[in-house]
């Protein structure tokens, strides 16, 4: 307000609260207009409301923070995919009392504030002392067991087949049986293998032997052959255990059985789907040693994959880095380092930066960050969809390898592929945008992308809308990638595969300018590598 300037006494002082308040709906106004900016309509709807509320406990000036938060860098999504490795579902209800439920889809979600979108389009805010809890639904065929208790007090429980806003369908005892959401107060879900190993992890004490052996038998117990085998390999890192010995040989065993039936059925399945015989094979393909590479740069000390390291390996360490200040000047301690698991000499190799002998490290089994890729995108969707046009024949300079494309070979060919190979409108996978990565943008309907999809003939989108599950997939698996991204020292370009295009060359493939990620940390953090 303007003061009269023939006023004599001054205005009085704006209070604390006053000015707080007023401070923060301008920060907030700011921050709607920043969100609108850049089209994230949602978001920015529901910062100007708490802009604009007079209640003192809106926390506006959080609600900023979250959402600038929400716009860095990605967190590590390790910890969450081992929890469920499948698309999540977006689509939450939020408890407000016992008598009010919210349902709808999560746009955002903080320590501070949650934001949700609802069925008839309309924006829900919630500070935290707004509403009780948050029930995270399912979604499809998740996979998981649990516990239904509706809102007359009956539980039913059962193998969660179907969990969203309309409702829940579980299997019980071979019985489909499916309640409204309007009935039910909550669903309870048992913990997954991966949750429960976790617990124990963290409740163990490793000077316990016998203790450390029982983990390894559960899991064992559970076909959880790879978690097994890791904690196997440190059990026997630290003393010779002839029990542990014995069950390592099992488990190394049915590694190889359930690897070698996978390489059988995708072979069965190559053979079974009619190639298309006009379509030249590739020139060349990632070979093993390469293939063992690229794993190499994508290990995940968080959910490590099954290595193998030539103990030679060690002397060559010690030998060539005897002056490092990370090596034991004890003799006995250097010799120790000889019985260490081979993911532990990885991780030590990492710390060395000894990339001359990265060639040495033989990975039994995927990284879960191209496993996601895998199961996620190129098996999903990529080669289906995308590689339905764009093959060898193809006349632009987006191709991929479509025949076979099972085999780890053509899988791994198409990832360096994506990495490498340059377009029109920006990169196929950008890992500083996910979001914007062309194969998430051309997947899009033209009129939903942000970066369209060519007007050509026959194009069908492959998301329905933004939020799509496997949109969602794609961006998460784009994001679990090590960061800053390495360049791979493989020699492998387009032409290299496909040879030279048939029209006029587009632009020369683009290799990755990203310098070798650093070595870990003494704690061997992913995103400190």
């Amino acid at each position: 307000m303007t003061v009269p300037a023939a006023r004599s006494t001054p205005p009085p002082e704006p209070s604390a609260r006053d000015v707080a308040m007023s401070g923060a709906r301008v920060r907030t106004g700011r921050l709607a207009a920043t969100l609108a900016a850049a089209a994230s309509i949602p978001l920015a709807i529901a910062a100007a409301r708490h802009a604009s509320e007079p209640r003192a406990d809106r926390p506006v000036a959080r609600l900023a923070a979250a959402v600038a938060a929400a716009q860095e860098s990605p967190p590590d999504r390790a910890v969450r995919e081992a929890q469920d490795d499948r698309p999540r579902s977006r689509e939450v209800v939020v408890r407000v009392d016992d008598r009010t439920d919210v349902l709808g889809v999560l746009e955002l979600e903080s320590d501070d504030v949650v934001v949700v979108k609802t069925p008839d389009g309309g924006i829900r805010s919630f500070a935290r002392g707004d509403f009780r809890q948050v029930f995270h639904l399912l979604g499809a065929d998740s996979g998981r067991r649990g516990r239904l208790v509706l809102r007359d007090g009956t539980e039913v429980s059962g193998l969660v087949l179907r969990d969203d806003l309309a409702g829940a369908t579980l299997d019980v005892a071979g019985v489909r049986m499916t309640f409204e959401r309007a009935a039910i107060d909550r669903l309870e879900v048992e913990p997954t293998v991966r949750e429960r190993y976790e617990h124990r992890v963290a409740l163990l004490d490793r000077d316990d032997v016998v203790e450390h052996y029982r983990l390894c038998r559960w899991l064992a117990d559970e076909n959880e052959w790879e978690l097994a085998d890791y904690e196997l390999g440190r059990l026997l890192g630290r003393m010779d255990y002839a029990p542990a010995r014995r069950l390592q040989r099992v488990v190394a065993a049915r590694i190889e059985l359930v690897r070698g039936r996978a390489e059988h059925d995708a072979e069965r399945e190559d053979a079974d789907e009619a190639d298309d015989r006009s379509i030249p094979p590739p020139r060349r393909l990632l070979d093993e040693p390469e293939i063992d590479l690229v794993r190499v740069y994508e290990i995940d000390f968080a959910r490590p994959p099954r290595v193998d390291v030539p103990r030679s390996v060690v002397g060559t360490l010690l030998d060539r880095y005897a002056d490092a200040d990370i090596l034991p000047d004890d003799p006995a301690e250097r010799d120790r380092l000889h019985r260490l698991p081979s993911i532990e000499i990885v991780r030590l190799m990492f710390a060395l930066r000894a990339r001359e002998l990265y060639g040495e490290i033989r990975v039994r089994s995927e990284p879960p960050a191209l496993d996601a890729f895998r199961r996620r995108v190129h098996d999903t969707y990529l080669i289906r969809r995308c590689g339905s046009c764009h093959h060898a024949n193809h006349p632009g300079p987006f191709r991929l390898v479509v025949d076979r494309h099972r085999r780890a070979e053509v899988r791994y060919t198409n990832l360096l592929l994506l990495e490498r190979t340059r377009v029109p409108g920006g990169r196929l996978v950008d890992y500083d945008d996910p979001a914007s990565s062309l194969i998430v943008q051309y997947a899009l309907p033209r009129a939903r992308a942000r970066t369209p999809h060519p007007d050509v003939d026959g194009f069908e989108a492959v998301f329905a809308a933004p939020g799509d599950p496997r949109m969602q997939a794609t961006i998460e698996w784009i994001e679990s990638m090590f960061r800053p991204r390495p360049e791979y020292p493989i020699a492998l370009e387009p032409e290299d595969v496909f040879g030279p295009r048939a029209t006029a060359p587009g632009p020369a493939a683009e290799g990755a300018e990203a310098p070798d990620p650093p070595p870990p940390d003494a704690a061997g953090s992913r995103r400190e590598r």
